[in-house]
């Protein structure tokens, strides 16, 4: 699930950085032996005449109506230039938060198992190993990794848990495989990068449910393996005059991030880039 991906402030500076970091790495096994393309030119290739296919799912309950307000603007963005817009029904999606946090906790576990605090980890003087591995991860590991790490341990280590991985993997396939059908008849996926705006940090430490569902619309294109951009479409306005950023997210073929670049980018001129947010304060402490 941890895929390397640039951020940038306009589309341009994604796609330069993605031309640094795509292609294939001899020390990197995971890499793909295939010709890097020219991102940057990508971005500013016309998008007349593709089409868009509009994730129903991704439009319904669970999303503020300021988002949905910003993401429609986002596809009128589209449409201004060229783009033909297609509703796309893909009921697999409902159950992609769900067997990502399973997956994601198994693949945790297994990933994290070697802090220990000898090779890996914070090395604590401590009395014995079992207290130096309790210490590693109890005290350098926040409380939601710990909490999938919990998850995981009991997922691969009993039965019940392994039925339930099997049920989450299977879900896994039927989700890509019904992604791919859709984009067969369209060139990208649209819906918004989440159904909130950003929340405060660590407001939804202690709600885990809240934090899963925070993930519902980024966790399918993780699980079927499919390129995806978020692309900022202003500011949600939340009302009372407080004001929040939204992102249009667009969800393309294999290997067709150029694509998506190009997408990203009509959307990107039609609405401008993200305004900079306002600077933060200046703390000093008092000698």
């Amino acid at each position: 699930m941890d895929t390397v991906g640039p951020m940038g402030r306009t589309v341009r500076d994604v796609a330069l950085s993605l031309g640094v970091i795509a292609g294939r790495d001899p020390a990197d096994a995971t890499s793909a032996e295939r010709p890097v393309e020219d991102y940057a030119a990508a971005c500013g290739s016309s998008v007349e005449g593709r089409t868009v296919g509009l994730l129903l799912e991704g439009m319904g309950k669970g999303v503020e109506p300021a988002i949905r307000a910003r993401v429609n603007a986002g596809l009128a963005a589209l449409e201004a230039r060229g783009v033909r817009l297609r509703p796309i029904s893909v009921p697999e999606v409902v159950h992609a938060a769900r067997a990502y946090l399973l997956l994601v906790s198994a693949e945790a576990r297994s990933n994290l198992a070697r802090l220990d605090g000898v090779g890996f980890g914070a090395r604590e003087q401590a009395a014995d190993f079992a207290e130096m591995v309790g210490r590693t991860r109890a005290e350098n590991l926040g409380p939601e990794v710990q909490r999938r790490i919990l998850l995981g341990s009991w997922l691969t280590g009993t039965d019940e848990g392994a039925a339930l991985l099997a049920r989450a993997q299977a879900a896994r396939l039927r989700l890509a495989a019904a992604l791919r059908r859709a984009l067969e008849g369209c060139d990208a996926l649209a819906m918004p990068t989440a159904p909130t705006v950003a929340f405060r940090f660590l407001e939804r430490t202690e709600d885990p449910l809240s934090m899963m569902l925070a993930d519902q619309l980024t966790t399918p294109a993780s699980l079927a393996g499919l390129p995806a951009i978020s692309v900022p479409v202003g500011m949600a306005d939340l009302g009372l005059g407080d004001q929040m950023p939204a992102g249009l997210q667009l969800v393309g073929r294999p290997w067709q991030e150029s694509t998506l670049l190009a997408l990203a980018g009509a959307v990107e001129a039609e609405l401008g880039s993200m305004p900079l947010p306002p600077p933060m304060p200046m703390w000093r402490s008092e000698a």
